[in-house]
């Protein structure tokens, strides 16, 4: 079921279920560097957990507030938007400077849209654990570990003013809608067209138990296999009608077999589907519906090295610095569907203001 743009309602990446909220004290240290955080003295740690992510579930032993306060680790498991809000209210009342994300892209996601609403300039770095499906952003900005471990080591390092090494900067996609009364939401991956059906598959993946990044390979060599047999063709490339404008330009109208938007400098698996001028924050991949020869484009196209004829035939990429979409369809971020609001479906894209991650 599609979930509308009035997210707040929604629960973290998605997945329903009895979170508990919790955090305990820590002692004040030294001011926070609210505008690019002092990663080689930062030492004021809390974590975001996700329990219901898929490598989290039936993990119980993270769970037990003791394990962090004993750690003089600031530490919430939320169990919805609002609770999330008043979570990193509190961390930053705190003056936390580096925030683990325990979860998916979905709960980075939901971490990303509530931080500038948290607590004006609060603005820490995020070390995300790997603990969610596909966990395409922790593959490009992620810390390679997770558990109570990895949180521990990232505390160490932090103390011992080890992480300057590992900042990785980043732009979120902000995702704004005119005429709608909801906050924009904050992402890393967005997706609309044959996309959206994508992921639908991979939900059903996930249920036979793929994981881990497994479940995006075999998204996607079914989606390649329906796209090559002649009902797929018809499924998945007829297209979704859309009108793309980028950086001011008078907008490009009609069928889209797939459209794809990123701030991420890589995904997973080496997958890189973008060419051309990447000189801008965006990078976005814009494929016209009945794409000709799709068979043999591809291995091309996931390579970012598009053949000659592919250019002159409908596939198209680049990079932009705002994107202006009318949609017919809904979009996915970060794995979350959403439908465009009742007031119409113009869309505005743009990057939000920078995060510093901590890599590997």
């Amino acid at each position: 079921m599609s979930r509308q743009l009035a997210y707040e309602a929604a629960t973290l990446s998605g997945e329903a279920g009895l979170v508990r909220g919790a955090a305990a004290s820590i002692a004040r240290q030294r001011p926070v560097a609210r505008h690019g955080v002092d990663l080689v003295s930062a030492s004021r740690l809390a974590v975001i957990r996700n329990p219901l992510s898929k490598r989290n579930r039936g993990d119980r032993r993270q769970s037990r507030q003791s394990d962090w306060a004993n750690r003089d680790i600031l530490y919430a498991e939320p169990e919805t938007p609002e609770a999330l809000l008043e979570a990193l209210q509190e961390f930053a009342r705190r003056e936390v400077d580096l925030l683990a994300v325990d979860g998916g892209d979905g709960t980075v996601r939901e971490v990303l849209t509530a931080l500038p609403r948290a607590h004006h300039g609060f603005r820490p770095a995020l070390a995300v654990l790997p603990s969610g499906n596909a966990n395409m952003i922790a593959a490009d900005v992620g810390v390679g570990a997770r558990g109570l471990r990895a949180v521990e080591r990232l505390a160490e390092d932090a103390r011992a003013g080890r992480l300057g090494g590992r900042v990785r900067r980043r732009f979120p996609l902000e995702v704004h809608w005119p005429g709608h009364n909801a906050g924009p939401i904050r992402g890393m991956f967005f997706g609309a067209a044959a996309f959206t059906d994508a992921t639908a598959l991979a939900r059903s993946t996930h249920r036979f138990g793929a994981n881990h990044g497994l479940d995006v390979v075999v998204t996607l060599a079914a989606a390649l296999t329906e796209a090559l047999s002649e009902q797929g063709r018809q499924r998945w490339l007829a297209g979704r009608q859309m009108s793309l404008g980028l950086d001011g330009a008078a907008p490009r109208e009609g069928g889209r077999a797939l459209f794809l938007a990123t701030t991420l400098h890589q995904l997973i698996l080496g997958m890189w589907p973008f060419w051309g001028d990447g000189s801008k924050t965006i990078r976005y991949l814009d494929i016209a519906e009945h794409p000709n020869r799709i068979g043999a484009a591809i291995l091309p196209m996931l390579r970012g090295k598009p053949a000659d004829w592919m250019l002159d035939e409908g596939y198209r990429s680049g990079s932009t610095g705002e994107m202006r979409l009318t949609l017919s369809g809904p979009f996915i971020v970060d794995g979350e569907r959403f439908d465009p609001p009742a007031c119409g479906g113009e869309l505005i894209v743009r990057p939000g203001a920078p995060i510093d991650f901590i890599g590997r």
